[in-house]
């Protein structure tokens, strides 16, 4: 990942349009010290903070902003069926039991 932790060049347009991504967060399940599976929710931000000058910090993005993230990962997202992005939520993916 990594995207989001962009330190800035000299000689960017900063007027530009913020940049958005997205943020996955894994939550790992273990029952008795043993890995059952995971959850993936996706976030969406901007790379850079909302503030009038770039301040290198990534943020939430929410309301339209985070449905246009989403519908781009959906887009992109051609083999998986992606879940809708709840404000608050995150787009809480499906549980994925550990099959040995």
């Amino acid at each position: 990942m990594g995207k989001a932790s962009f330190g800035g060049n000299t000689g960017v347009d900063e007027t530009l349009q913020v940049i958005l991504a997205t943020v996955a967060q894994f939550r790992l399940v273990f029952e008795d010290g043993k890995y059952t599976g995971h959850q993936l929710t996706l976030w969406p931000i901007h790379i850079s903070g909302v503030s009038p000058e770039n301040n290198y910090q990534p943020v939430l993005a929410e309301g339209d902003a985070a449905r246009k993230v989403m519908s781009r990962v959906k887009k992109d997202s051609i083999h998986v069926r992606v879940k809708d992005y709840v404000d608050g939520q995150g787009a809480v993916q499906d549980f994925v039991p550990w099959e040995k």
